[in-house]
């Protein structure tokens, strides 16, 4: 067994381990280094060859837009460095042998080698979390990604998506989606006095280090703050405690119904899938959002996909260090070992 780095370029933190390519297992607890304190291209190379000094295979996942031809990730929207990122090319100039994807991709190729999709031929991995997307590999190898989230789901809703665009799939089944509903919500009835509010307020203000109390929520500029500040997280917190009232109801059922009919979609375009793999910040929420939504898909006939067309395993992935993990997948994939 001859150890592949992975190197997991990601939205919090660098993270850098050595992966036995097959078995998936970490030899070695990874190093991690936070995003934020990687200002220049020199400075991420230095950090990453000090930590790679006995590798020959390197396997890189980056979260943005990756050129995996000229090993350049164009555009991260979790780095400082201005530019594009070049350490992948630079790895390579140093003769490394590097591979490099983004990192749906690589995480599909992950838990298609060494998750839960490891003993099935077609495997589809969907990310719900701020946005929502999905991958699908054969015989462990990726053969796309997609934008299925962009796809109109409520052709008559004024919610807007990430993109711009109104009544895409994204906005009903994402965090970000929750958070525009609720803001709407609020916006609309002027209502003070609300569970989502107080949540609100007190993570802005451990968060901006602000002392605001519920009182202020009258100013009709700190009401608009912390409007604008109410997450997912408020909201789901608000539903557990109190499930019958609004608008934390509607925005629940309204995503178990729009997961649902994700699951169907993304079997119908494509068909055939043995087992659906999720992730992302969205599964923290399983049984609020995604155990109700896997029954209702289940229990379905034709509403959510053709009724011939067969409905896959569905699981959510406990996968750790998917990216690591994913970068080696990936490597695999590529070249013959």
């Amino acid at each position: 067994m001859n150890a592949i780095y992975g190197i997991d370029f990601g939205g919090t933190n660098l993270r850098i381990g050595k992966v036995n390519p097959e078995t998936g297992e970490l030899l070695k607890k990874p190093v991690s280094v936070p995003m934020n304190s990687i200002k220049t291209n020199d400075e991420l190379t230095k950090i990453i060859l000090s930590h790679v000094k006995d590798a020959k295979r390197i396997g890189i996942s980056a979260a943005g837009d990756v050129d995996e031809k000229n090993l350049i990730l164009k555009k991260s929207p979790n780095s400082r460095i201005k530019g594009g990122i070049t350490f992948g090319k630079i790895l390579k100039q140093k003769g490394y042998d590097i591979v490099m994807c983004n990192d749906l991709k690589a995480a599909s190729q992950g838990i298609a080698r060494y998750g839960e999709g490891k003993h099935y031929e077609n495997v589809l991995v969907a990310t719900y979390s701020s946005g929502f997307n999905c991958a699908v590999c054969r015989n462990k190898i990726n053969i796309t990604t997609s934008e299925l989230g962009h796809m109109i789901y409520e052709p008559d809703s004024h919610l807007f998506c990430g993109c711009g665009g109104t009544g895409h799939l994204e906005i009903f089944v994402s965090g970000n989606g929750a958070a525009s509903m609720a803001k709407q919500y609020f916006l609309i009835t002027k209502q003070r006095d609300h569970p989502i509010l107080k949540l609100s307020l007190g993570a802005y203000n451990k968060t901006i280090r602000k002392k605001y109390n519920l009182g202020d929520l009258q100013n009709p500029d700190v009401f608009a703050v912390i409007v604008a500040s109410i997450g997912s997280k408020q909201i789901y917190q608000a539903y557990r405690k109190y499930p019958k009232d609004e608008p934390q109801k509607h925005i629940r059922n309204t995503q178990v119904e729009a997961i649902a009919d994700s699951f169907g979609r993304m079997v119908g375009v494509f068909n055939p899938i043995d087992i659906m793999v999720l992730m992302g910040s969205q599964t923290k929420d399983k049984d609020l959002l995604f155990d109700p939504a896997i029954k209702l898909y289940a229990k379905s006939n034709d509403q959510y996909q053709l009724g011939t067309l067969a409905k896959p395993k569905i699981a959510v992935t406990k996968l750790e260090d998917i990216g690591l993990i994913g970068a080696v997948g990936h490597f695999i994939s590529k070249k013959a070992l």
